[in-house]
């Protein structure tokens, strides 16, 4: 997973049910918490203790659901207009730090209500890996890292720009993934942008002043019914590797289930009730009277 402080863990969540109820401190998301959160559909209970059944297994419970599905909204739809954060110089190339800008003069209202007049400052989390930094490849004994970079088994993904215009966020289902509204209509309106991907996820502002808020059931916009992913594909059936002509099966070495202590004592019982010529023991009407005999 990424570090605390860095990506996905940047920040530290905390849940409660009611405001005056404890607050209960989320754990950290890994990757892996991700990736099976956007292959389900489940609705919170509010135990954070309980399991997440369904398919697939989600095996780290509610809490840790609850984590990678804020990762997730938090990494899609937190925005604010543009110009109001810039990229810090002396940060780190792969994961930036953004910090607001010295210099911000506050966008007009008819400027909010377009794409261009907002920006994601936090990165979004990359498909393939569940992060927002694709982890290091471990370094090969005897690998001088040559090979690194010319011929690897995919290409790399590569994430959106550091703080993105909207009209970047694309999805098959949706024709736009935001709307904005003036509310009220005027000089003095407070301009809503709403996220379509993500309903209950909105951004407002006026003047230099902004918030985000979500307000949802936790799940993406879904235009029909959800299909959970299919299983896996059964296992084929077992082939020998064996040659019958010159070997023999090593399968047909085990024929006896019981071990030798428990068969020998047995041996004696085993005799004395075949005697009585019922055939039990054997399934065999003459059982029997063969060990008469």
């Amino acid at each position: 997973m990424e570090a605390p402080g860095v990506g996905t863990n940047e920040h530290v969540y905390f849940a409660a049910n009611h405001p005056e109820a404890a607050w209960t401190q989320l754990p950290w998301v890994t990757p892996d918490m991700i990736q099976l959160s956007r292959q389900m559909r489940k609705y919170f209970t509010g135990d954070l203790t309980t399991q997440v059944i369904g398919y697939p297994r989600f095996p780290y419970g509610e809490a840790a659901y609850l984590r990678a599905q804020i990762a997730r909204i938090a990494c899609s739809t937190s925005i604010s207009p543009r110009g109001f954060f810039a990229a810090d110089e002396d940060g780190d190339e792969e994961n930036p730090t953004f910090a607001p800008a010295e210099e911000f003069e506050a966008p007009t209202a008819a400027e909010l209500q377009t794409n261009e007049g907002w920006c994601h400052h936090r990165r979004f989390i990359l498909n393939k890996h569940g992060r927002m930094t694709a982890p290091a490849k471990p370094a090969k004994e005897g690998d001088d890292g040559d090979e690194e970079e010319g011929g690897g088994d995919e290409e790399p993904e590569e994430p959106p720009a550091a703080l993105a215009s909207l009209e970047e966020d694309k999805t098959p289902t949706l024709k736009k993934m935001w709307i904005f509204r003036a509310v009220p209509k005027g000089p003095h309106a407070i301009i809503t942008a709403t996220n379509l991907n993500w309903p209950g996820a909105f951004a407002v502002c006026k003047g230099k002043k902004w918030a985000n808020i979500y307000v949802g059931f936790g799940h993406k916009y879904l235009p029909g019914l959800f299909t959970p992913p299919k299983p896996p594909a059964i296992q084929n059936e077992f082939k020998a590797t064996f040659d019958p002509e010159e070997e023999s099966d090593p399968l047909l070495e085990q024929t006896d289930p019981l071990p030798k202590q428990e068969k020998k004592g047995g041996g004696d019982d085993a005799q004395d009730g075949d005697g009585d010529g019922d055939g039990d023991g054997d399934g065999d009407g003459d059982g029997g009277d063969d060990n008469d005999d």
